[in-house]
Parts: C-alpha cells; structure tokens; sequence
C-alpha cells in the first residue's frame, strides 16, 4: 500500500492515535450524482426551450388546459399566465440542477485515515470523526484496480415509504478514486467486526 505523509494539523487532531491505513481522495462522493444533476437540468432545459425561445420572440402560445384552448404571447400574457409561471419555475430548477452539478463536480479533496478507534475524514476546513461501531459492516468495492471505490454503510439511516411498503434507506461514507481498496476493506472489516456492538448470537442450550 502507498505510504502518504499526511499534513502536520492532521497529525495534531489524530493527537497521538496510530493509523492503519491513510489515503488521500479528490473528493469524498461519487461523480455519478452531480453528473446526474448536471444532465437532467440541460436536458430539461433543451426541451423547455422548445416553447419559451419562440414565446419570448413573440410567437403565440397556444395551450390546452382543462379541455379549454389558451392563446397568448409575450405582449398578451394575461390568458396564459398560469402556464408562463409553470414554464418559468421549470426553467429556474433546470438551472438550479446544472448549477449544483458544476459545483460539486468539482474537486473535494479529504485524507481518510483508520485508527483502531475510528475512522477520521479530514478536510480542510472540516473534519468528521466516526467510531467503527457505527458501521453495518456492509461493505462495496467499485472500479478499476488503479480507482475504486469503497462504499460503507451505516448503522444511521431514513425510513422511506413507497406503494405503501416501508424500507430503510443507510448513511453512507465513501472512499472515491483509491488503489489498493481490497486490502483497505480488510482492514475495515477487521475493525467494523472488533467495534461491533450487536450482542454475540448464542445457540439455545438443549433440553
């Protein structure tokens, strides 16, 4: 496993703890989230602008809402408010998608480093602290060998419900853009497994 110097405050917040493992990733979540965003605002953005560039150059609108025909243009907008503010309010959140995918597609740089206490997620200007019994144990390795991705679950999580069926939904921690991820996650079972807090099944004694 590469061996990386981390910086002097981190050695100061770890005040004396000896790590395990320690690697530094461009950022802390996947990039297939804020690409998702970034490509549903322009790809909504592109089909609203099928009506609105016509609309703002002075070309009737013409609608159907509730069965009853609605014309208007740019300079007659009264007849056709209400779907103007519908178009309008679409617009703002394809923006507001392309916009949130561009900054968090950007780079963001954090150390990981697992102590046999806890796992430390350092940050410049952040830090996170989380002892391994908060981890299920449920573990996922992702990528090529030269960048993989390790995904951990929480023992934390939200209650979702849908079609009338309950489901759980876990936190997550991710270790984005990493080699050598296999012997990383033995490291992280092997003290996932020693923090467990979950009482040791024992079998029933016969009668």
């Amino acid at each position: 496993m590469e061996q990386i110097t981390p910086p002097p405050e981190l050695n100061n917040y770890l005040n004396g703890e000896k790590p395990d493992f320690t690697v530094y990733t461009k950022r802390t979540f996947p990039l297939e989230t804020p690409l998702a965003f970034f490509c549903g605002g322009i790809f909504t953005l592109i089909g609203l602008s099928v009506v609105i560039v016509p609309f703002l150059m002075g070309q009737d609108l013409s609608l159907t809402v509730d069965g009853a025909p609605l014309s208007g243009s740019i300079n007659n907008i009264q007849p056709i408010i209400g779907p103007v503010i519908a178009l309008g309010f679409f617009t703002i959140l394809a923006l507001g998608f392309i916009v949130f995918g561009l900054i968090f597609s950007l780079p963001n740089p954090a150390w990981y480093i697992g102590t046999p206490n806890r796992l430390v997620i350092f940050q410049k200007n952040k830090q996170r602290s989380i002892d391994w019994e908060q981890f299920s144990g449920n573990i996922e390795i992702k990528g090529k060998p030269e960048k993989q991705k390790i995904t951990m679950e929480l023992r934390t999580g939200k209650n979702r419900s849908r079609h009338g069926h309950q489901y759980f939904i876990p936190d997550r921690v991710y270790i984005w853009g990493i080699k050598d991820a296999s012997q990383i996650e033995q490291i992280l079972r092997q003290r996932i497994k020693e923090n467990d807090p979950t009482p040791p099944q024992t079998q029933a004694s016969a009668v």
